[in-house]
């Protein structure tokens, strides 16, 4: 009964120590799989940055403006890195918003659902050309069309390349509703 008893206490004091293991394997593990997830996204940029033949700088978002009535982000990028005002911000999968108030170490980028933001676009399909406006957090809406473009709900809204801002052809979003 005795040693049943010593070994019971034994066991207790490996569960502990298996356990403290467990929580710190269980974090260390968790880290591993964010820069897993991070390692995935920089290659994706990588391939972006080698398949297009603009210069591109990579930037992180470090900020995001907490007013209601503006959509900014702030990136860690700035004059001493090469940023201008009305520059694009882009990503893989299309146009975020450009540069509006650059500093010497970060920028403000005006993305392009602020009720502020103007980007000149056309519909892909038919070539029906008008300006993207920001009207919400998450939509925009393509304004100063003609009555006759032929434009329809899923069709591609891309940038114009005119003003030399944002490059000819970079996916803007989709058509959702028709007004």
């Amino acid at each position: 009964t005795t040693s049943l008893y010593l070994d019971l206490i034994g066991i207790k004091r490996q569960n502990a120590e298996l356990k403290g293991q467990l929580a710190e394997l269980n974090a260390q593990l968790s880290a591993f799989t964010e820069l897993k997830l991070e390692n995935e996204r920089l290659n994706n940029l990588l391939g972006f940055k080698q398949a297009n033949k603009m210069n591109l700088l990579a930037a992180r978002v470090i900020g995001r403006d907490l007013l209601p009535d503006h959509n900014t982000i702030t990136v860690d990028r700035g004059l001493s890195h090469g940023v201008q005002k009305n520059m694009a911000a882009l990503t893989i999968g299309g146009v975020v918003g450009y540069t509006f108030r650059v500093e010497n170490e970060s920028s403000r980028i005006l993305l392009l659902t602020d009720r502020y933001a103007v980007i000149d676009a056309l519909v892909q399909r038919s070539r029906a050309q008008g300006l993207v406006e920001g009207m919400s957090l998450t939509n925009c809406r393509l304004r100063y069309l003609k009555r006759s473009d032929d434009v329809k709900v899923g069709d591609l809204v891309v940038t114009s390349g005119l003003f030399n801002l944002f490059p000819k052809g970079f996916p803007i979003g989709t058509v959702t509703s028709i007004d």
